[in-house]
Parts: structure tokens; sequence; C-alpha cells
């Protein structure tokens, strides 16, 4: 059984699970010899080693977790604040990265770990967000004033197409990152 200091360490669930399948092992085993069978005390067996496992690996996963989103962070850090981000959303980035790069895992509980993570990554998909619409902007603005000329009927349709998308996908209130992608691809390649 984890003792009260180690059990903020894992995930609510699986010190849940863990102490459960303990308990129930515990009970079987404090009955007298005639009354247990094989098949349950090797159930329980089971049931704990189980419990067990899934317990060591989700801790070893937000381990993962933390480095994988430090990893995907670090470009972005080390390009530094673009003129698209908003002070606000990289001053929370930039927050967000310290305490993800000096978090480690030792001693961590698993709910800081998760906060550390999550904020980590939407902060990161925050600046993402804002250099998608910048982006989008730009290319918008370099093509909405632009005359049909020696484009054909077809081109041209596609192209007003496009631009008409991109025009709708910024004047959304809280487009996504992907939507701003595509509606710069597809005028891109119109």
């Amino acid at each position: 059984e984890l003792s009260d200091a180690n059990k903020p360490l894992y995930a609510a669930d699986d010190v849940s699970a863990l102490t459960a399948a303990y308990t129930k092992g515990n009970t079987v085993s404090q009955k007298n010899a005639a009354e247990q069978t094989n098949k349950e005390m090797y159930s329980c067996l089971n049931d704990f080693e189980k419990a067990r496992k899934t317990l060591l690996l989700r801790r070893e996963r937000i381990g993962a977790r933390l480095t994988w989103g430090i990893a995907a962070a670090e470009p972005i850090h080390s390009a530094g604040k673009q003129p698209s981000n908003s002070q606000s959303v990289w001053d929370a980035f930039e927050t967000a990265y310290t305490a993800a790069t000096a978090a480690g895992t030792d001693g961590k509980t698993y709910a800081e770990l998760t906060e550390i993570i999550t904020n980590l990554q939407e902060s990161r998909l925050a600046l993402t967000l804002e250099n998608a619409k910048a982006a989008l902007q730009t290319l918008y603005d370099a093509h909405k004033d632009k005359e049909k000329g020696d484009y054909s009927d077809s081109s041209w349709t596609v192209f007003t197409t496009a631009l008409k998308a991109a025009e709708d996908v910024l004047a959304k209130p809280s487009p996504t990152t992907a939507e701003l992608n595509d509606a710069a691809q597809a005028l891109t390649a119109a």
C-alpha cells in the first residue's frame, strides 16, 4: 500500500484502484485457509499487480508528457516574442515555460505536473493561434485589392472564394488554428 505522503505523486484513480486491490487481497488473505481458493488469491494478486503497473506507468507517462511539452515549446521560446504575439499571451507562455523547465518530476504531485503541462500546452497553443491569425491577416491584406486582370473566370472564382473564406475566418471571434491555416493554404493555392 502507498503511504499517505506518496499518494499525491500518482493519479487519484490509480491510487484508488491500487488501494481497492490491496484491500481486497488483504481481506482474502485474512480468511482461514479452508475459506480461501487459489483462484481467489491469484485474482487478488493479478488485480494488485495490474493496478500497480498502471499507477507506475501513468506516472512515467506524465514525465514523458512534460518532456514532450518542453521540446515542443523550445523552438517557440528560442525564437522569442514575435510581433504578432500580444504581451499578455507571451508572458503567460514565458511563465509556463519557465515553470515546466524548472519542474522536473521528482517530488511533484501528479496534480502539479498536470497543471504545469496544461499551462504550457495552452499557452503554446495561444501563441500558435496568434501567429496563424497574423499570417492569414497579412496574406489577406496582400490580396484583398487584387483585380481580375488575367485570371480566367474559373480561377478568379476560386481566388475570390478563397479570399472570402479568409475574410470570414478572420471575422470570427474565436477561429481555430486549423481554420486559420486552412484559409491561408486555400488563399495561397488560389
